[in-house]
């Protein structure tokens, strides 16, 4: 098994990169239109984690990859977000398994692999991001969670199997004809972006052994409600009942089994929709953990001076001016 690095992703959060950047990612790390089975003795395929974590009532963004593949992640960020900053760190799902009580499962699509969810074309001045992260943000201190989005090639020529279905006739029975497929345009929309096949799992894990971290486990994954598209497709819960300890240690590897989640198929749309960079459409959410300060902004962990008289706030005021030198900054 390759060693796997992994890469905290800040970005500044007066960014105003579009969040359609992030696609030429996931559809430059999905080269491959399908792999079937039998090619993947000799040509193996990388998996790649996408992962969103609340530790320590902060939001991390990470990238999880095989180590070998760490130049090629490097420059798909910083080309598609030129202001984001990578850092390598140890893995931080190691402090969720920490968790002295942890609860997990998976996200799957409840329609036709065919049918796409909605994308950030289907929001308008927000990011779709906001509901995940709002609700992240409000969590107490002893509650860790994290959002796992494994993909890698998938295993049958799924855009050409769309695509067919598209131009399939349907049999309408009050006309007693057959006209086009009513959701012809949907379906040509996901088949035109390069995808793959997509797990996306979900943990929470509390300090506490009192609370039961299960609750707030359904909660994370209601999130996902805001992503669901009537006439096309919608995320939906399941929880792992068996195999837990195999599904603990994919988890913990960034893996897919061949029969984990077999046909569910996501595009470089939908993709960059669930994972990307935060930028200005999140700046409400202080609890990020952001790129560079906003040019005049304190930093984060700047002292407020309280209690004092106007008489000495104006000679640190008169201070800092003469002091062209010094970078601290005062906030009174």
């Amino acid at each position: 098994m390759s060693n796997l690095i992994h890469l905290q992703v800040r970005n500044p959060k007066d960014d105003e990169t579009p969040i359609e950047s992030a696609t030429q990612i996931f559809a430059s790390l999905l080269p491959y239109p399908y792999i079937p089975l039998w090619k993947r003795w000799f040509l193996k395929p990388n998996t790649y984690s996408f992962e969103i974590y609340l530790i320590a009532q902060t939001i991390y963004f990470y990238i999880t990859a095989p180590e070998q593949t760490e130049t090629l992640v490097n420059s798909l960020i910083t080309s598609s977000f030129p202001t984001s900053q990578l850092k390598r760190t140890s893995d931080p799902m190691e402090l969720i398994f920490k968790s002295k009580k942890l609860a997990y499962g998976q996200l799957a699509l409840n329609s036709y692999t065919y049918l796409p969810t909605k994308t950030y074309l289907d929001f308008k001045d927000v990011d779709p991001l906001s509901s995940l992260t709002g609700f992240l943000s409000k969590q107490p201190p002893h509650l860790k969670m994290a959002v796992q989005i494994v993909i890698t090639p998938a295993y049958f020529p799924w855009a050409d199997e769309a695509v067919s279905i598209a131009h399939k006739m349907i049999y309408d029975t009050n006309s007693g004809r057959y006209t086009q497929n009513p959701q012809k345009l949907l379906i040509m929309k996901k088949a035109s972006f390069q995808g793959g096949k997509v797990a996306i799992r979900l943990l929470v894990g509390s300090t506490y052994e009192n609370i039961d971290p299960y609750p707030f486990l359904t909660q994370l994954a209601g999130t996902f409600g805001s992503f669901s598209l009537g006439e096309g497709n919608q995320y939906i819960f399941k929880k792992i009942y068996f195999f837990k300890d195999s599904s603990l240690k994919r988890i913990k590897n960034r893996k897919i089994s061949y029969f984990e989640a077999q046909h569910q198929i996501l595009n470089a749309q939908e993709l960059a929709t669930i994972w990307h960079p935060p930028g200005i459409l999140l700046s409400g959410i202080k609890n990020i953990a952001w790129g560079k300060t906003l040019l005049g902004e304190p930093p984060e962990n700047l002292p407020i001076a309280t209690n004092i008289k106007e008489e000495e706030k104006n000679k640190l005021i008169s201070l800092l001016k003469l002091s062209s030198k010094t970078k601290t900054r005062f906030l009174v």
